[in-house]
Parts: structure tokens; sequence; C-alpha cells
């Protein structure tokens, strides 16, 4: 058995999503298509289904929409919440403390 490492409740640096500031405007889809063919079509695919991983299990990049994209619950079909996801996270080299 593991023993836990950290008290419980404890804060830990760079644990969870960061928040961002709601835009006052609407959603631009058009805007969106751009940046998700400059920014992330080169891991997420540009379908937007991902890319398998090398040995087959799983994915190495998860699709963003489509069968085995994620569901309701894990909150990333929430635009707010995936937005503050990509930005604190994507593209790869991006950290919690150096976002983009």
């Amino acid at each position: 058995m593991a023993l836990n490492r950290y008290p419980r409740r404890a804060k830990l640096i760079g644990a969870g999503t960061l928040q961002i500031k709601e835009p006052m405007r609407d959603a631009d889809p058009g805007h969106g298509a751009q940046i998700y063919a400059q920014s992330c079509a080169a891991c997420h695919s540009r379908d937007g289904l991902g890319q398998r991983a090398q040995d087959g299990a799983g994915y190495q990049f998860p699709p963003l929409w489509g069968p085995d994209s994620f569901n309701n619950g894990g909150g990333m079909s929430r635009l707010l919440t995936a937005a503050a996801y990509a930005t604190h996270n994507m593209p790869i080299g991006t950290t919690f403390d150096a976002p983009c």
C-alpha cells in the first residue's frame, strides 16, 4: 500500500485547471478554426479525432470530438473549461507558470 505523501486537502502548485476571464463577447467559430489549424491540428489532427499512441494503447493526443472524445461529465465539453485548460497547458511546452 502506497503512503500518501501530501496532507489531505493540500494546495499543490500546478494542480487543477487554472481559470480564465470569461470574454465579454460571443465565441467566433471562424477565428477558432484559424487558431485550431495553427496551434492544435498538428497534435489533435485536422479532423479533431486525435492521434493514437504508437503502441496502439489509447491516444498520444486525445480526440477533441467524435466517438472517443471527452464526455460531458469531464467538463472538457464546456467551452470555458476547454479554453482554460488549453490556455494553461498547450501547445506542448506550455507550463502552468508560463501559459501561452
